[in-house]
């Protein structure tokens, strides 16, 4: 069965009613004080937990999240222009150059000019950068996994379905835009 097909009915939610499982709540107007019925505040404390989770798996790489985006984006398309590396990793242009900046510093990242046009900056991982991947990857996943952990199977691919649909609809309402790196 799709998850485009599963109708409310279907949909197993455990008995946690303090934590609002009421599917139609979603609709309903939300005062200051409902603040856990607001998907931007759940939404928030979720991403707190994801970053949290990132930083004790990665604790003495010295890379952020942003950081490891923008390397992942560089590993899987390499001599990336940095205008399409911003807008894979949801970034602004001038926000990205700062993050480059400072993992070429580091010797992760080189960027080379453009051989039509030189204003244009071509990213590339370094043999430093894709010794890194390497090793925090499993890491991250072993995050990933952990964010994912109290939900069922079922429940984490409905999840994940509903990001990224959200994620998409929402696109032009973000500084840049949302784009699948798998």
């Amino acid at each position: 069965m799709s998850v485009q097909s599963i109708s409310r009915e279907q949909i197993a939610l455990p008995d946690c009613q303090d934590v609002g499982t009421d599917l139609d709540s979603a609709s309903a107007p939300t005062g200051i004080h409902g603040i856990s019925d607001m998907p931007g505040h759940l939404i928030r404390r979720l991403h707190q937990v994801a970053v949290a989770l990132f930083g004790e798996s990665t604790a003495g790489f010295g890379i952020t999240p942003v950081q490891y985006a923008t390397m992942a984006a560089a590993a899987r398309f390499p001599s990336i222009d940095q205008r399409s590396l911003a807008d894979l990793v949801a970034f602004d242009a001038s926000t990205i150059g700062d993050v480059i900046r400072r993992l070429e510093r580091r010797g992760l990242l080189k960027r080379t000019p453009g051989i039509t046009d030189r204003r244009v900056k071509h990213v590339e991982l370094t043999r430093d950068g894709y010794a890194l991947l390497e090793e925090i990857d499993p890491l991250i996943v072993q995050a990933q996994q952990a964010l994912l952990a109290p939900l069922s199977s079922g429940e984490a691919a409905i999840l994940m379905y509903l990001l990224r649909k959200l994620a998409a609809l929402s696109d032009e309402r973000s500084l840049a835009s949302v784009h699948d790196l798998s």
